[in-house]
């Protein structure tokens, strides 16, 4: 898809989300939160959640993988007063047991709500809520992550490992709108479930620079000698493998490092979202290690013999 086609299917979506919730646009600490669960390929999911944006509304994007108790935790700990479902026999189940495992509440639509303007936006407020699990109780629990931009620039960069209710998703889909690089996708029609052989077959198709995946997908990769020799030579993945979500092998690092595989570590957090630089210079057989971006001031808990623990405080400089 080009920018026109994007930006049209994100004004349709706008227009589509403030008719649905016929809600005036209220001031500050007064605005619906929308949230989505669906299993609606990614750009229809990147399209709502724009619309969600402009409209000045706040996105609260939902895993489908949750059960009924956890999203209905979700949706009234996030207050929230509009969701936006897909029609999928489970999704409609989850939302079916959710809503009954609530009390007191009620939904309220209009299809002939007239458009208001855009809202203006304070860039330090609220723009999405996240859900991430509790390392102490396991539960679900709501973060929020207010308005940015990233600072990169012009590549392809296939993302269709990961989903848009992943954290990494809503960084892509900041990146590619504030920074003007190409995100390769699924193509938009049915829901597409990843594996390591469309995902690696669709990065090559649309000649991504960068293949932006899962540990599991890359240790597949390495695997398969076909995949791992494809991976190095074809010219418009170039070698270049961005991983996070988890920690990926040392042998199979190493292994794909010595084929002059350039891997790029990701590592954030729910709370924070980028800590590391997005894409630094290749490290080679330093693959491991990574750089705090400049816009994080990191802190370390010391342990003696030079081992520190990971970021346990990330502040914005």
């Amino acid at each position: 898809m080009v920018w026109g086609e994007v930006i049209q299917s994100a004004h349709r979506a706008t227009n589509l989300v403030i008719k649905l919730v016929n809600e005036p646009l209220f001031g500050r600490g007064n605005r619906p939160v929308i949230a989505i669960l669906s299993l609606s390929d990614t750009m229809s999911y990147i399209s709502l959640l724009l619309g969600i944006l402009r409209a000045g509304f706040i996105a609260f994007p939902i895993s489908h993988g949750n059960s009924y108790t956890a999203v209905a935790q979700l949706l009234s700990q996030s207050e929230v007063t509009h969701l936006l479902f897909s029609p999928e026999k489970k999704v409609k189940d989850i939302v079916s047991a959710a809503m009954n495992n609530l009390s007191g509440e009620s939904t309220r639509t209009d299809p002939f709500f007239n458009p208001e303007p855009l809202s203006t936006i304070d860039l330090d407020d609220i723009a999405v809520i996240y859900h991430t699990s509790d390392a102490l109780t396991s539960k679900e629990q709501p973060q929020t992550i207010s308005f940015g931009s990233r600072d990169l620039t012009g590549c392809v960069i296939a993302c269709h490992a990961f989903p848009m209710i992943h954290a990494m998703g809503l960084f892509l889909l900041s990146s590619v709108v504030s920074t003007g690089f190409i995100l390769s996708i699924f193509k938009p029609g049915h829901h597409v479930v990843p594996s390591p052989d469309n995902t690696l077959e669709s990065a090559a198709v649309t000649k991504s620079d960068f293949i932006a995946t899962t540990p599991s997908f890359v240790e597949s990769w390495s695997r398969n000698p076909t995949d791992a020799e494809r991976i190095t030579k074809f010219s418009g993945i170039a070698g270049f493998i961005i991983f996070g979500g988890g920690p990926l092998s040392k042998e199979v690092g190493d292994q794909l490092t010595s084929k002059g595989v350039n891997i790029f570590i990701v590592y954030g957090l729910t709370q924070t979202m980028l800590v590391s630089k997005f894409i630094s210079e290749p490290l080679g057989e330093d693959w491991e290690y990574f750089e705090v971006t400049p816009s994080r001031e990191a802190y370390f808990m010391g342990h003696g013999n030079d081992e520190y623990e990971q970021p346990k405080t990330i502040a914005q400089v």
